[in-house]
């Protein structure tokens, strides 16, 4: 998910029994693939409360846009679930 001043987030909710989440906490270091594109990038998990919740409300307001959800999306006022990880993603030379 993007927030409105274009920080990039990926996240899940019960990371903890994730693959994916758990090397991204152990290594940091990951490639992002947009539009046959491969980035490098850094990703960190967020443990900051108020983050947290701009990274969420940017996945609600994501998920209420579009046309054909997978599943359907947490209303507008949802609260963040206590097991929702997110990470930033931030672009790196090498």
């Amino acid at each position: 998910m993007s927030t409105p001043t274009g920080q990039l987030y990926l996240s899940c909710s019960q990371c903890g029994t994730k693959r994916w989440s758990n090397a991204a906490v152990e290594n940091g270091r990951g490639r992002l693939r947009l539009d046959g594109t491969v980035y490098p990038v850094t990703v960190s998990r967020v443990m900051e409360p108020a983050e947290l919740d701009q990274a969420w409300s940017a996945r609600v307001q994501k998920l209420n846009q579009l046309d054909a959800p997978a599943s359907q999306p947490p209303p507008p006022d949802a609260p963040r679930p206590d097991d929702w990880w997110s990470f930033r993603v931030e672009w790196r030379t090498s």
